[in-house]
């Protein structure tokens, strides 16, 4: 297996890692089979996709989108005269 693949697949199982005992809320596979998008109880969001590479092989990507919590970064305020 090419070092590049290997290392996807480890981002993959990763990020899937993290969301182990997520409540899914809802699963949506686009019209075309290519892609699953799978919402989360805490608001986060899996898009699974099969794709082409360059040379046309199949591949896998899965990303993970998580909500932003304003409350976690403490806000700058600029204040204008």
């Amino acid at each position: 297996m090419q070092s590049r693949a290997l290392a996807d697949l480890r981002r993959i199982a990763e990020g899937l890692q993290q969301l182990r005992g997520s409540e899914v809320l809802e699963a949506v596979l686009r019209h075309d089979a290519r892609q699953v998008k799978v919402m989360l109880g805490d608001g986060s969001m899996v898009l699974i996709s099969a794709t082409a590479d360059d040379q046309g092989r199949p591949c896998l990507d899965v990303d993970v989108v998580r909500t932003f919590d304003d409350s976690e970064r403490p806000q700058l305020e600029v204040h204008f005269d």
